[in-house]
């Protein structure tokens, strides 16, 4: 073998050493002599830093939307008068609007003499003279088209007045509010085994008196009377020998304690035949 021969074959050798170290008996000579297993394991097969990154969704806004509104009259035209539009979402869709409602009607001379946004709107005619004015509010619309026209003429009057204020778009936050409830007592003193119904957690008194009346009737009542009615409260009646008492109260206790402590003074054997709490409800819209 020559030199050259020689030194190639101990490079190979050598490189050969450096990538496949000779590893312990019954490991297979890999890298760092780890088992193809492991290997396989910690192989990164998609460089997390190769994806594209998204951008994080914007959850959608609210925005308010202009809204627009427009006055026609027609002079010559009878029965026709002023016409108005409003809630429209451009100029050019309020004052289109409005020239079409002035046709309908029968307008054959329809004009456009005022428009505005996310304003309110006036229109007063006088004898020989009309002013058109927008303003915050109606009332301000109206009281600056008055002025304008009582300097010019006489018999001035409001002839008409509307607004096209901004509306919120977008996802509505629901709002919470508390609804009252009601109930009502019935009782029948004449029928047997009827004695005293209640209808609790209803939206009206009226409806609360009408469930009561319903629920007493049905036990047989032929009778029945409504004793007692209250809102967002508890309430207790309390029956003795010769006197019944109805009270109501924020708790079912204290309406019973005071319907007995009354019930006590007029007479004897003072029990408690009902006794139920209609309190507000928590709604969203």
């Amino acid at each position: 073998m020559n030199k050259t021969g020689y030194f190639l074959l101990l490079a190979l050798s050598v490189s050969s050493f450096s990538l496949y170290a000779q590893c312990p008996q019954g490991i297979p000579n890999t890298p760092g002599c780890m088992p193809p297993d492991v290997m396989e394991r910690y192989r990164v097969q998609d460089p997390p830093y190769s994806r594209r990154r998204q951008a994080p969704q914007q959850a959608p806004q609210q925005y308010w939307e202009r809204q627009y509104g427009a006055i026609v009259i027609d002079k010559t035209t009878p029965n026709v008068g002023v016409v108005g539009v409003e809630h429209l979402s451009s100029k050019q869709d309020a004052e289109n609007a409005a020239l079409s409602k002035c046709k309908k009607k029968g307008g054959q001379n329809c004009e456009i003499v005022g428009s505005y946004s996310n304003q309110c709107g006036a229109l007063v005619w006088g004898d020989e003279f009309f002013s058109v004015y927008s303003a915050g509010s109606a009332d301000n619309a109206i009281t600056s088209s008055m002025q304008s026209c009582e300097r010019r003429t006489k018999n001035c009057e409001v002839f008409y007045s509307d607004c096209s204020l901004p509306i919120l778009r977008g996802p509505q936050v629901p709002q919470q509010y508390w609804e009252n409830q009601y109930e009502a007592i019935a009782i029948d003193k004449t029928t047997p085994n009827v004695g005293v119904v209640g209808a609790e957690r209803l939206s009206s008194k009226l409806h609360a008196e009408n469930a009561a009346l319903f629920k007493c009737k049905r036990k047989g009542g032929q009778n029945c009377e409504i004793v007692g009615s209250y809102s967002n409260q508890c309430g207790a009646l309390v029956w003795g020998d010769e006197f019944f008492s109805v009270y109501s109260s924020g708790s079912a206790e204290n309406a019973i304690s005071a319907s007995k402590q009354r019930c006590e003074q007029k007479t004897k054997n003072c029990e408690v035949f009902y006794s139920d709490c209609s309190l507000p409800v928590l709604r969203s819209h």
